[in-house]
């Protein structure tokens, strides 16, 4: 079975059409299109994987003619939202960085910003839900006393509740601050790993040793 015959909905498979990064992606977006679209459904599905501005770019540039007008302007709508959210994430992404850096700790910005500029060569490209920075374990004791020492918040509360185990795991790995009480979360990690694997990459072995 192709990547073409898999069984996925016509919202989905315009989705991936539109993801493509060869010269079929007009054709694929145009065979695709077809079929009737669920508008909502897409919207829906392209947000729960993060590549609704992407995919409204694609269709916008390439396709507009096949795309009812009231459901490309929402697309429209939520793009420019998430553009404007991505600036604030960018400053808030700066200003830690730059903090740290000044008192020469070695941060690297990890997903979010960092991964749509390196996939898509555009910040605005994708949509992500906090920040992520890691240090060097050696520098998490000066990391976490820069950070609140400039007003940056501790932040404990956890979106989705965790058994005991698995939250004491994940908060020897990392912990969160907010610049303010209405920005995202800024996740500060000295260790790569998830909170569900017992196993972790230490941080201090992307560093150069001081």
């Amino acid at each position: 079975m192709t990547r073409d015959q898999l069984p996925f909905s016509p919202e989905d498979q315009l989705i991936l059409a539109t993801l493509r990064l060869d010269a079929s992606r007009e054709r694929a977006m145009r065979e695709v299109l077809q079929q009737p679209i669920d508008w909502s459904a897409l919207q829906h599905q392209a947000f729960k994987h993060s590549v609704l501005p992407l995919v409204y770019t694609r269709l916008a540039e390439t396709v507009p003619d096949r795309v009812p007008p009231e459901a490309l302007e929402q697309l429209h709508d939520l793009y420019n939202m998430n553009s404007r959210r991505v600036l604030v994430l960018t400053a808030d992404l700066l200003k830690v960085v730059h903090l740290l850096e000044e008192h020469d700790v070695p941060v690297i910005p990890l997903k979010g910003l960092a991964l749509a500029e390196i996939a898509y060569g555009d910040a605005v490209a994708r949509s992500f839900v906090d920040l992520d920075i890691l240090i060097s374990p050696s520098d998490n004791a000066q990391a976490q006393q820069l950070l609140l020492a400039a007003g940056i918040l501790c932040d404990t509360h956890e979106p989705t509740p965790l058994p005991a185990a698995r939250l004491d795991q994940k908060m020897k790995r990392h912990k969160n601050f907010r610049v303010s009480q209405r920005t995202t979360r800024i996740e500060l990690l000295w260790q790569l790993g998830s909170y569900c694997h017992p196993d972790a990459l230490p941080g201090r072995g992307v560093f150069p040793a001081k």
